[in-house]
């Protein structure tokens, strides 16, 4: 009985230990995206300025002259495709500022793996009838 016990426990380890990891590398994934979504939009927003300062380098070279700091003002406050940066890097975490972030690279990251196990879950099954057909025509055959 004893055995039988010990042997329970060690099984439960080590479901809890792959249950650990599993967390551990869905986690890694998710910051991993998380992490590139923001510096995607961080490049957008970055391409965007320079666009705009383009254009006003080309504005400028028409005129011929400066423009008054109103009319800059006015043509860098274009809006933006990204929103821009408020606030810098400061603020809290996880309050209303980076939700839509967080649900875009969750919905992408849910999407991966649900194709992930589709594939999956079709893949040995598929084969498997596959073998089964295969021999049983091999058998009718012959």
């Amino acid at each position: 009985m004893t055995q039988v016990k010990s042997r329970l426990l060690k099984q439960q380890v080590k479901i809890k230990s792959f249950e650990e990891k599993k967390q551990r590398t869905e986690n890694k994934k998710f910051h991993k995206a998380l992490k590139d979504f923001k510096m995607k939009a961080k490049h957008a927003e970055k391409r965007d300025n320079v666009d705009q300062i383009n254009q006003l380098k080309k504005k400028i070279r028409e005129k011929g002259d400066d423009m008054a700091d109103e009319d800059f003002d006015n043509f860098m406050d274009k809006p933006q495709r990204g929103g821009g940066r408020r606030g810098g890097r400061g603020g809290s975490r996880g309050g209303g500022r980076g939700g839509g972030t967080l649900d875009k690279v969750r919905d992408s990251e849910r999407q991966r793996q649900k194709s992930k196990n589709d594939f999956k879950a079709s893949g040995k099954a598929g084969q498997q009838k596959k073998k089964k057909a295969q021999g049983s025509s091999k058998k009718g055959g012959a």
